[in-house]
């Protein structure tokens, strides 16, 4: 026990570190205000272009359901669970893709200044790479936040004097006017999108020590970024049509579950036994992953060699 906490003491300080420099950074700043007044500019625009208010007389609409459906009106329409699946699954995917280039080129860029050399010198590789990839997360998540903030600021200003009806008869249109996002169902989304996002930016954290110059860079992100594709493609082509047996293999095989899960839970095809076994395998690869990055971190830092293949990986992780 007082070894394994040895090698997470300075995690801490490592976060801290890291966290402030992302947020000092110019680039970082210029980019969270973009995307701030873009988030500004989101709700006036679909408004405006939603049609500005006007309402056109629809003489009589026509549903198709399944028998399934018929027989359980409280589950979810399979077109509104394609849109849930795709909303969520956008969400996971942005973060995905933003916060491996992000943590990629900053694992690199460590060990090609010898800055990481200093570091541990008093924090060990499992803390370094933690507190790093914590931070990286952090940082991301506030971007999403304020884009977040922004939408709702935007929202509660353009009620006001736009017809701001346009997203509503859009979300009636997919099937979604009726559903409701209870607090059991935000923090069952919330467990689940900080999972899915940890696990895949530890792997962004092997991609970025398996590198040993910039020039990799963009390869070993896009590594993270096609096998988020996968996860992110497989219930999006599949996930509002599938069987119960299917919803249970989504929500529990790997990467696809992180992308999965919570939308098949809150569309009633798997129970909350299923979803808590989905998030117990994630911890145990999480875990498993960021044990398994320490060692190729620690043993890569003077590695200037030709690229490493996933063997070459596996074998200096001891595997």
């Amino acid at each position: 026990m007082k070894r394994e906490k040895n090698r997470i003491q300075g995690t801490g300080r490592v976060y801290r570190f890291t966290l402030v420099q992302l947020f000092k950074n110019r680039a970082n700043q210029a980019t969270l205000f973009l995307l701030f007044l873009f988030a500004l500019a989101a709700v006036p625009a679909v408004s405006l272009l939603g049609g500005g208010g006007a309402k056109e007389a629809v003489p009589y609409t026509v549903a198709i359901k399944s028998l399934e459906e018929w027989q359980h009106p409280e589950l979810l329409s399979s077109g509104a669970r394609f849109v849930l699946q795709y909303g969520y699954s956008i969400l996971v995917l942005m973060l995905v893709t933003i916060s491996a280039s992000y943590i990629v080129r900053s694992v690199v860029e460590e060990k090609s200044s010898r800055l990481v050399e200093y570091l541990m010198v008093s924090v060990k590789p499992l803390a370094l790479i933690l507190g790093k990839i914590l931070a990286m997360m952090t940082f991301i998540t506030a971007m999403f936040v304020l884009m977040l903030g922004g939408v709702f600021f935007s929202y509660a200003v353009s009620s006001r004097v736009l017809d701001t009806g346009a997203v509503t008869r859009l979300l009636e249109q997919a099937g979604l006017g009726s559903f409701s996002l209870s607090l059991p169902l935000l923090l069952i989304a919330a467990v689940s999108l900080l999972l899915g996002y940890l696990l895949f930016s530890i792997l962004a954290g092997i991609c970025g020590a398996a590198c040993s110059n910039m020039e990799e860079v963009e390869g070993a992100a896009t590594q993270i970024v096609i096998l988020s594709l996968v996860g992110y493609l497989v219930p999006i082509l599949c996930g509002s049509t599938v069987s119960k047996a299917g919803a249970v293999f989504l929500s529990l095989c790997p990467v696809v579950s992180v992308f999965s899960a919570p939308v098949q839970y809150a569309a009633g095809t798997i129970g909350l036994p299923v979803l808590l076994l989905s998030w117990g395998l994630q911890l145990l690869l999480i875990a498993l992953l960021a044990l398994f990055t320490a060692k190729i971190y620690g043993g890569l830092l003077m590695y200037r060699g030709k690229k490493l293949r996933l063997q070459d990986l596996l074998k200096k992780g001891g595997v």
